[in-house]
């Protein structure tokens, strides 16, 4: 596995380019070269150290970025998800409507003749 500081600041720049303006940050760099080597020490065999690379840069980079989320916005995404114990979760909802549906479909369809 290539550990360079060159490799990693290329991934980090490319899974950051996908969220916006690319960070460069030295201690996410040297956080994610940590877990590198932990991962290189705990791992017995690794056959596909690029795949490996990638899921660190990409678990650390969403960690930076929940790190860096401000506690406003925490508060105002509770408010938008909760809903009351009493409401029909989405799921049966729509399970309910789709039954609804293919069974007036079925009433409602011409019976051809043989």
């Amino acid at each position: 596995m290539n550990l360079s500081p060159v490799e990693i600041r290329a991934l980090v720049h490319m899974v950051t380019k996908r969220t916006g303006t690319p960070i460069h940050d030295e201690d996410l760099e040297q956080d994610i070269a940590l877990h590198a080597l932990e991962a290189l020490q705990r791992l017995p065999q690794i056959t596909h150290p690029r795949a490996l690379l990638m899921k660190i840069v990409r678990d650390s980079v969403r960690d930076y970025w929940r790190r860096r989320r401000s506690p406003d916005t925490w508060a105002g995404a509770g408010s938008r998800t909760s809903r009351s114990s009493r409401e029909t979760p989405p799921s049966s909802t729509f399970a309910a409507a789709w039954n609804g549906k293919r069974c007036s479909a079925a009433r409602t369809a011409p019976i051809s003749p043989a």
